[in-house]
């Protein structure tokens, strides 16, 4: 299968067919006006497919090659004219990535046309614009593949530091990787840098873009020399340090097989600093069928820690290692290492190394040991937040807290539980598919108020099964809560704002300086519903919750109410019943329930009511009779026997009842009669 047929392969049809549009409408773009009447038709079917596949997913995601895209991680195909030459026109634009999130309009799709159409004409490229320029589309985010003129650039660190291009080049991969979260401090901090690239799991354009800075950065590193330490080379170096297995592993496979990826990795060997070094290669051994033995990685290890700690050896060590790495990368291509050349790669770097170095087995410091011993001792060491960073990536976050519960209560515990429980972690747990609540609860406990507002954003994008423990959730935080909720109150959504009542009945409170009552008023009912359950709670409102739920034309608020009354009705609430019963729309079941209510009253006004219910006249003859058995008549005809049988008009309708040929009506009085005989 050649490569455009498996690339075809891979890229499914629909996202295939947009892509070759989206490449038509930009080559249109760039030849005709804004005005052409052929660009509006063009345009149109564009947003047309735009808005399909829009309407399956969140957001569509490409990354930008020279020569290829990658669209939500398939590539299209390399020798596709029109993909090519967008690809192209894109690069041109120095942008990295282009991202359309849900709800993109027209408007912003042709304005997006017209922004790339005139690269080849010598007008400046769209990813080097300002950042206000970048932003001025809601739904279409451009991140550029690197910078010509940022802001953030340090002449002085140019000169102390390495080129200035490489300062350059590593701003803009900081800026990429830290999408919409970047400052000054964090863009300067491979350690940010690098947690920024782990969170981003999943999105191949967002790779294509980190991965191409790495490679120019690496370049330009070589090309000025910088094997001695630099700033840049350091930032580097730290941050592939500092990357997970797995993140590594994720940019390598974006071509650790190829000959650019080969390049990279001989190029990095020569550059960076030699922790780097050995973490590129373990990473890269595991993508490219060609797996080092524990015991090779842990020589390489050994002799990275000889390299960076023994200064009487450095130069030697750190020379040894380079020399035995590109001895591995010479090979690399080999499916199965021959095992005599293997052995003479070990043998020769064994011969060579330093035998006066000590082995001070710092390299054998596990992280759990380093919290373990700082929990022990009450001290935290210069190592010991990073150890845990590394335990908790390691064996995740819920595995690291049960390992350090068991300690007494201190200083040193607590610090080390705030770094783990913290708003970040929370934040993770809930974008997961399957969330660890007992981890949540943990967390909520502990932060208390802190908690709320990640919470909220998890009702709003979670669906309506996750309701459930997430107002749980809400609801631990008890009292904390309210002050922060009742903040929020005005901006959330019907669905959301339903469920947040329910947190303040489970709470049995209200937030400060909100008032309940605005909220049974409320235009959604299901709003209304959870604010009348909480009024009906409390007893310095609870007759007005009765009024306000019995005039609301909601069936399920008239329902609550009707349970809420139990045996006691006042004259206001029965005269609200009464017109309710003679709505026709009104289902038959809540009519039965207010009759019965309305007959707790125990007023003149109510006989004559269900007295007009139950009974009727002949045309013959003025004597009344009952009707026929519906369930209303029979509701009407137990609350007269009930509450009105001691009246000469009750009494007759219980003797009708009783002489009743139907079974209903009997049963309706036969409480009354068996009450007489006794």
């Amino acid at each position: 299968m050649s490569r455009s047929a498996a690339a075809r392969d891979a890229l499914p049809r629909e996202l295939h067919d947009f892509v070759v549009e989206l490449a038509v409408c930009a080559h249109k773009r760039a030849i005709y006006p804004a005005t052409h009447p052929i660009l509006h038709g063009s345009v149109e079917g564009l947003y047309g497919r735009l808005r399909d596949l829009l309407s399956a997913r969140d957001a569509l995601s490409i990354g930008v090659a020279n020569r290829e895209l990658v669209v939500d991680g398939n590539t299209t195909e390399e020798d596709h004219p029109l993909m090519r030459e967008l690809a192209a026109q894109l690069h041109n634009h120095q942008i990295g990535i282009l991202r359309f999130s849900a709800g993109v309009s027209r408007g912003e799709l042709e304005e997006l046309l017209g922004a790339i159409a005139p690269a080849a004409r010598g007008v400046e490229p769209l990813g080097t614009r300002p950042a206000s320029v970048l932003s001025r589309w809601p739904h279409i985010a451009v991140h550029p593949m690197a910078f010509d003129r940022l802001a953030l650039l340090d002449h002085g660190e140019a000169d102390t530091q390495g080129t200035s291009r490489a300062v350059e080049l590593w701003l803009a991969l900081a800026r990429a990787a830290l999408v919409g979260g970047w400052s000054d401090n964090a863009v300067h901090d491979p350690h940010l840098v690098a947690a920024s690239i782990d969170r981003h799991d999943g999105d191949t354009g967002y790779d294509q873009v980190i991965i191409g800075c790495l490679v120019q950065l690496v370049d330009e590193l070589k090309a000025a020399g910088a094997v001695a330490p630099s700033g840049i080379q350091r930032r580097v170096s730290d941050l592939i340090g500092n990357l997970s297995d797995r993140g590594l592993k994720r940019l390598l496979g974006m071509g650790a097989t190829t000959s650019r990826g080969r390049k990279f990795l001989a190029d990095a060997t020569q550059t960076l600093a030699v922790h780097a070094v050995v973490e590129l290669v373990r990473a890269a051994s595991s993508q490219a069928a060609t797996p080092i033995s524990n015991q090779m990685l842990r020589l390489l290890g050994k002799m990275a820690k000889d390299a960076e700690s023994d200064p009487s050896r450095s130069r030697e060590s750190d020379q040894l290692l380079r020399l035995t790495i590109q001895k591995l990368l010479a090979g690399w291509t080999l499916q199965n290492p021959n095992p005599e050349a293997y052995d003479r790669v070990l043998d020769s770097a064994l011969e060579q190394a330093p035998r006066q170095a000590i082995d001070h087995r710092r390299d054998a410091a596990e992280p759990e040991r380093m919290v373990d011993v700082a929990l022990e001792t009450q001290t935290l060491g210069i190592g010991t937040e990073a150890a845990l960073d590394r335990l908790a990536h390691r064996d995740g976050v819920a595995a690291t807290f049960e390992r350090i519960r068991p300690y007494a209560e201190s200083a040193v515990k607590e610090v080390l539980v705030d770094r783990l429980l913290n708003e970040a972690a929370v934040r993770d747990q809930l974008v997961r598919d399957r969330p660890d609540l007992a981890l949540l609860q943990e967390a909520v406990d502990r932060m208390r108020a802190r908690a709320v507002e990640p919470l909220l954003d998890a009702l709003e994008r979670r669906p309506d099964s996750d309701a459930i423990w997430l107002t749980e959730l809400l609801a631990r935080i008890d009292w904390d809560a309210l002050e922060v909720l009742g903040e929020k109150l005005p901006s959330l959504s019907p669905r959301v704002l339903r469920y947040v009542l329910t947190v303040f009945g489970q709470i049995d409170a209200w937030p400060p300086r909100v008032d309940p009552l605005g909220y049974a008023r409320h235009v959604d009912p299901a709003v209304r519903r959870e604010a009348i359950r909480y009024l009906l709670k409390v007893d310095a409102t609870r007759d007005e919750a009765i009024v306000l739920a019995l005039r609301d034309q909601d069936d399920r608020v008239l329902n609550i109410a009707l349970g809420a009354m139990g045996k006691g009705c006042t004259p206001e609430a029965a005269g609200l019943l009464m017109r309710r019963v003679d709505d026709s729309a009104l289902t038959s079941e809540l009519r039965v329930r207010a009759i019965r209510a309305v007959g707790a009253s125990r007023t003149a006004d109510v006989l004559t009511w269900l007295l007009g219910i139950a009974t009727t006249t002949r045309w013959y003859s003025s004597r009344p009779r009952l009707r026929k058995p519906t369930p209303e008549v029979v509701a009407a005809v137990t609350a007269i026997a009930a509450h009105f049988g001691e009246t000469p008009e009750g009494a007759h309708v219980v003797d009708l009842g009783r002489r009743n040929r139907a079974d209903e009506l009997r049963r309706a009085v036969m409480s009354r009669a068996s009450m007489e005989e006794r």
